[in-house]
């Protein structure tokens, strides 16, 4: 292993700040973004945690967008309320209970307010996520759901129809016009800015095993001292490596702890 990367490793990015540890989590749409904040909490269950959606923060649409609504590009980053976002971040950063919107996508404007408690571990997802820059700067861990376009557009149609009462027709009309282009122009790129890429989300085991027990070992959730883990347990097939990630096999991974002198207590998963 390349010893400049592994002193990089041992010594970590660290940060002390009081508060929750904050992990951004972006990826495609369906990508899995929800499952794997979803998988996280669950597999701590001995640490407080909560999930906020970008999607709750959409913007209310304008009169004549109501009149017109298929003419509107949701999946562009002018179509959410980022600063509304921030204040919640900041809110729950300082141990505060904040007000999160309740967007409904029928309607396509908040219908309500919900009461989010200060926690343990607060995990902000979607799909821009780790596009804004002033967001971007409050995570303490930013993870990249790395899923198959085809299983993404798979994924999208099956929640869409059963769950937003869209059309089959209207969904793939949406994906052509907006969705793709949005997912080429800005949240692929926004990869780079990750520290950590997850493959195929929560199918991965071993990827969700070894991020959770970083999480755990290096005492994120406690704020005393935090190591950002760059890590990555495949390469990215169809691009050069963002300098930021760092792509090693299940088996590198372990060593990686061996040669920290770590024993995590997590028993790592065959590759799946």
């Amino acid at each position: 292993m390349n010893s400049d990367l592994l002193q990089k490793f041992r010594g970590g990015h660290i940060s002390r700040h009081a508060g929750p540890l904050i992990i951004g989590v972006a990826g495609g749409s369906a990508s899995g973004k929800t499952s794997c904040c979803k998988a996280i909490e669950g597999m701590m269950p001995n640490r407080t945690a909560t999930v906020i959606a970008l999607d709750s923060f959409y913007h209310d649409l304008t009169e004549e967008q109501r009149h017109n609504p298929e003419a509107c590009n949701f999946d562009h980053p002018e179509m959410f309320d980022f600063n509304a976002l921030i204040e919640v971040v900041q809110g729950l950063r300082r141990g505060e209970a904040v007000q999160v919107p309740v967007y409904d996508y029928v309607t396509s404007s908040r219908v309500d307010y919900t009461t989010v408690q200060p926690v343990d571990i607060v995990l902000v997802e979607g799909i821009f996520v780790l596009l804004h820059d002033e967001l971007r700067k409050l995570f303490d861990l930013k993870i990249f759901v790395d899923t198959d376009a085809d299983e993404r557009l798979a994924r999208r149609i099956e929640r869409d129809i059963t769950e937003r009462g869209r059309t089959i027709l209207s969904v793939l009309t949406q994906y052509r016009l907006t969705v793709k282009p949005a997912h080429d122009d800005f949240i692929q790129p926004s990869m780079r800015n990750a520290d950590v890429s997850v493959p195929r989300g929560v199918d991965n085991k071993s990827a969700m095993q070894m991020l959770v027990s970083h999480i755990q070992f290096h005492g994120m959730v406690e704020r005393q001292q935090y190591y950002t883990v760059c890590s990555a347990v495949t390469p990215f097939k169809t691009q050069a490596a963002p300098a930021s990630l760092n792509a090693f096999s299940r088996i590198s991974a372990q060593r990686l702890h061996l040669h920290n002198g770590v024993d995590d207590g997590y028993q790592y998963a065959d590759s799946s």
